[in-house]
């Protein structure tokens, strides 16, 4: 009977943290130059409307009504039906 041995490789030693660096400040703009302005995000709020509309009268609004609602500041955001009436779903963001 013959064996044989088999050899597999080491395993590297744990590896060792390293240093975290640091960050550098950036340099001062040149003098006389304005300063860049800081950029703040905000997440945005809006205000929502909901308009209905029988499908056996009209179903759509008009342009005159687009028109006006959209100098209100709204968007058109979604159409939808139930076999019965449109709805029109609009959002603007608040002030």
């Amino acid at each position: 009977m013959h064996s044989q041995v088999l050899h597999f490789p080491q395993p590297d030693p744990a590896p060792q943290p390293q240093p975290i660096p640091h960050p550098v400040a950036p340099p001062p703009p040149p003098a006389g130059s304005p300063l860049p302005l800081p950029t703040v995000h905000v997440a945005p709020r809006w205000e929502y409307r909901h308009l209905e509309r029988p499908l056996a009268e009209l179903g759509a609004l008009s342009p005159q009504e687009f028109d006006a609602l959209g100098a209100e500041g709204w968007e058109l955001a979604g159409v939808t039906n139930d076999s019965v009436t449109v709805h029109f779903f609009f959002k603007r963001p608040t002030t």
